[in-house]
């Protein structure tokens, strides 16, 4: 994905700049690891690899429904699940 927006945005005159991933006890936190823990009900260990802001989200009023929504997406994507 980085070496094509590399290849394909600076000649089209946008600067393209990597973040390197966030880290968490060495290893590169996922975005579909976050979002199968709290699928699977796991909000705390959602919560540990999130900056606070997210987490605080992902423990908020507000982040019900896409909490639920995660949960009916991952239903019976897992086997016995």
């Amino acid at each position: 994905y980085n070496q094509a927006m590399l290849r394909i945005l600076p000649p089209a005159g946008i600067e393209v700049i990597i973040i390197p991933r966030t880290q968490r006890n060495g290893r590169a936190v996922s975005a579909s690891e976050v979002r199968a823990k709290p699928a699977a009900g796991d909000i705390s260990g959602a919560t540990e690899l999130v900056p606070q802001t997210t987490a605080d989200y992902l423990c908020s009023a507000q982040a019900k429904p896409v909490l639920e929504r995660l949960r009916t997406a991952f239903e019976g994507s897992c086997p016995g699940g």
